[in-house]
Order: C-alpha cells, then structure tokens, then sequence
C-alpha cells in the first residue's frame, strides 16, 4: 500500500488549498518522502518526494518559480506545496494577493507537463505539521500490508492450514517468490516458482533461531524490509515451524526408542507388532550401522545432541530417496541405523547413504568428522542385536583423522594387525622384510612394488586380474614378482611366506 497525495489532502490537516494544475490524479502521485526545499532543489530531492516550499522572492522574480517547477519535476517531485507570501504580506489567494502574475499559464503548462501537482495552502498550517503527518501516513501506508498478512498468517495457522499456504501469502503481499526453511535449513515450503534466494531473513521467537525466509527478489527488500519482517511475518512462521519441530522430534523420539528396544530386547511379538504401526519392515535383509559423529570443540558433543533429531529425519529421507529400508535411533550422540541391503548393488548404495548423510551433518555441524562400523548381512527379522554389536565393534576399529567406515568382516583383520603392532620384535622384522621395497619405490623406481605387492594380495593372488587392476602386461606383473621375491628373500609361491608378507604389509598400508 502507498500513501498519496490524495491521502495528505483529503485529510483533515489542510483545511483550505487551491490547486494550481488541473487534470492530475492524485491518487497516482505517491509520496515517499517530505521536505522543505528552496533554491537549488534538483540535488536534493528524490524521486516520489514532497516539496514544501516559500518560493522566495518569486513573487518579485518569476524565474525563480519556473526554476523549481523545472527542478522538482526533472527530480521526480510528487507535487509542490507552496506557502508564501506576496510584497504587502499577504498569503496569496488570499483577498488583495496577486495571484495572476505568479502562476502563468506557461508555468501551469510546464508543471502539468511533469505531472506535477502545484498546490497553494490557504490556511496558516505550520511545514512541521504537514512533513509529521506525512511521514507518519507513509510509515502508516508501509505498515499496513504487514500488519494485515499478519492477521491473515495467524488465522491460517490456526485453521489448520499448512506452511504452503503461508508461503503464498506471503509472496502475494512482497510481490516475489517465497521458501520457508526450517532450523537447519532445511526445505519446508515454497511457492512453485521459486528458483534461489536473493535476500534471506531470520525466523524466530525471543531471539531463538527456527528458520529461514528467503525471497526470490532483492527489488522487493528496502531498507526496513528486515524490520518489518521480524516485526509480522516471523512470529507466525514460528508457529508454524516449532510445531513441526515439534512433531519432528516426537517422530524422531519413538522411532529411537524403537531402535533401542530392538537390540536390547529383539523383534518380540509387541516389538513386532509396534513396528506394524510405524511402518517399519522388519523381515528384510539389513546391515547394522553404528555412526559416531565426532566434532573437536567444548560444545561439539553438545551442539551433535541438539541436532540428533534432525539426522535421524535425513537418514529416513536418504532412504526413502535411495527406495531403501531405513530404521534410525540416537544415543548420547551415536547413532544406530539399520540399512535395507538389496540382492544386487549394496556396495554402490551403502557408500551413497553414508556420503550423503555425512554431508548433511556437516551441514548441520561444520567440521564434523564420522566413523561407521557395518555388520554383516542378516535377514528373517532376527539379529538385530547381535548385528549392532558387530557393528559396534567395527566403529571401534575406526582410527584415521577423517571419516571412516569399518565393515566387521575387516574388524577381524584389525585387530590382529593392531595385536602385531604392539611387538616390538615384528614391527623391527617387517621393517626389516621391506626395507628393500620401501626404498625402492622412494628411489623412484618405476615398479611400484609395494602396491603391487598389495594388489596382488586384494586380488587373492589372482595373477590375471592383478595385472587388469594396474594396467599392466601379465609378463611385466611377473617381473615384478620376482623382483619382491628377490627384495624381500620370501616366496610368493610359499603360503607361509604369502602370510608374513601380508600381515607385514598390512602394517605399512592400510587396505
């Protein structure tokens, strides 16, 4: 809504005036600001801006009324309102002014050709009160859209309606697209348009953050926008967002209760029938996962509680994107999942669920690292507790700085090469055992024996397929076979031998 120049004259603060052009609506002459201005006008008035003035001495010299006129409607001047006086001190209009020889018919034209309104006060109405009036009319006229969405937002919400509706709402009344975004911002709602934010604002009660408002347009922000905005948008869309808040974390609590009463307890005939309910499919084939998020700070632990709920809601819709089985639960700040492991293509989507979710508790808490240990695959709606607790086990193993995943099965040969790293005596005699491979590859030597060495060991000592997975000619793999042969003093064709050259290696690399 805009305050016009048909609001200021229709009102009650000037009694009598006298228009000067003729045929202009005033309606259409928006004003968006107020001030008294005399000669020089044009590098001080901006565009919808009311002018106040004397006119001094345009009574004795005409061509200081035409350089106003000129001035104020070459500026975008909403209208001019003149109040001064002729050479005797009287008003002019008033009975015995000398009206004619001031507003000629070529300044009349002249203003009417900038659609600018030239008004004379008749009365005695100080420039004070008129520039109050008009600034309070235009904070009036700024207010008013907000104020009525704010009444239209709390009826909505308490009708039951839903944060779409809000959205639009709000897009009708600022002229552009909407997205609500929830306390990690996450998407809620937004009008069916909207493409990428230009200006963003902050939801929230008693300075506690809820969400985000983002419009799609910076031409609709001014400079009170973001006041405007917390003052009647943000209180409703709280509501809005705390309920859901709310019911997000209730959801969250009972589906981790759930979770936790299944790998104490097992699928009992209640568990069981509670799943039902929850819509969790239990007689699937699952893998267990147990993810720690961990974040080096005095409040890291803190701040991953706070947003626990949260990431068991990505973890369900991960799943639901990926068309897999997700049940999901917190404790004291790890959680446990357990992951549909479909007939063909787990290896692809496992990895697919833990990068995603890992990427959106980074988004949540920066700087976030994970560790993840996997069980192996169990079926028929048993095991669930055993499977956590190898699943335990496995994130027990994880040791790098960044995210890791340990699957159990691996678990098993960590812990014999974290049992063999302890002994002072074998750590020597590997190093010993490698000595020649390690500096031969430092030298620079075109080889690369130790990871032929351990290639040939992850392929099972598969010769063909080692050479496929580093690229070379089956005759150049076996020359460098020999070459660890001759290196290490062992026989790659003795399963002794094979056994130390694995455990060694593995003390060195990490595979």
């Amino acid at each position: 809504m805009d305050y016009t120049l048909y609001d200021l004259m229709k009102g009650p603060l000037i009694e009598k005036w006298e228009p000067v052009t003729k045929g202009i609506d005033y309606k259409k002459r928006v004003i968006t600001a107020i001030s008294v201005q005399e000669l020089p006008l044009a590098p001080y008035i901006r565009p919808g801006e009311l002018v106040l003035s004397t006119a001094l001495g345009a009574v004795r010299d005409p061509k200081i009324l035409s350089r106003i006129v000129a001035e104020a409607g070459s500026a975008g001047a909403s209208a001019i309102l003149f109040g001064f006086q002729d050479p005797e001190g009287n008003a002019l209009n008033e009975p015995g002014s000398r009206l004619e020889p001031v507003f000629t018919t070529e300044l009349i034209r002249q203003a009417e050709s900038f659609s600018l309104p030239l008004i004379i006060l008749r009365c005695d109405v100080r420039f004070a009160k008129i520039q109050a009036e008009v600034n309070a009319g235009i904070l009036t006229a700024r207010m008013d859209p907000y104020i009525q969405l704010q009444n239209s937002l709390f009826n909505a919400y308490f009708e039951g309606k839903t944060l779409s509706d809000a959205a639009e709402a709000i897009a009708d009344t600022l002229s552009t697209e909407v997205a609500i975004r929830g306390w990690a911002g996450q998407p809620l709602a937004a009008t069916p348009d909207f493409r990428e934010a230009a200006a963003t604002f902050e939801i929230g009660i008693n300075r506690e953050h809820l969400g985000y408002l983002d419009l799609a347009s910076e031409s609709s922000v001014s400079e009170e926008t973001g006041t405007l905005i917390r003052q009647y948008i943000s209180y409703p869309l709280a509501l809005w967002i705390e309920q859901l808040w709310v019911a997000l974390h209730t959801e969250a609590r009972l589906r981790s209760d759930f979770v936790l009463r299944l790998i104490r307890r097992g699928p009992n005939e209640a568990l069981i029938q509670e799943a039902g309910q929850l819509g969790i499919p239990l007689h699937k084939v699952y893998r267990a996962l147990v993810l720690v998020p961990s974040k080096e700070s005095p409040d890291g632990h803190r701040i991953i509680l706070q947003n626990a709920a949260e990431i068991v809601r990505e973890a369900y819709a991960i799943g639901r994107d990926l068309n897999l089985a997700v049940l999901a639960g917190s404790e004291t700040g790890r959680f446990i999942l357990f992951l549909e492991w479909p007939s063909t293509g787990g290896e692809i989507l496992l990895p697919r669920f833990l990068d995603r979710l890992q990427k959106r508790i980074r988004e949540l808490i920066p700087g976030t690292v994970c560790h993840t240990g996997i069980s192996p695959t169990f079926s028929g709606g048993r095991g669930f507790d055993a499977a956590y607790e190898e699943a335990a086990v496995a994130q027990g193993y994880c040791d790098q700085p960044g995210d890791q995943m340990v699957y159990y099965e691996d678990a098993r040969k960590i812990r014999i090469i974290s049992a063999v790293s302890v002994q002072t005596a074998l750590r020597q005699d590997a190093q010993k055992i490698l000595t020649g491979l390690l500096e031969y590859d430092s030298l620079g030597g075109s080889m690369e024996l130790m990871n032929t060495l351990t290639t040939y060991i992850k392929t099972n000592y598969n010769i063909s397929e080692t050479a496929r997975v580093l690229c070379i000619h089956r005759q150049s793999l076996l020359a460098r076979l020999r070459k660890i042969e001759e290196l290490t003093g062992l026989s790659l064709k003795d399963h002794d031998d094979l056994f130390v050259l694995e455990v060694y290696s593995r003390l060195y690399r990490n595979y």
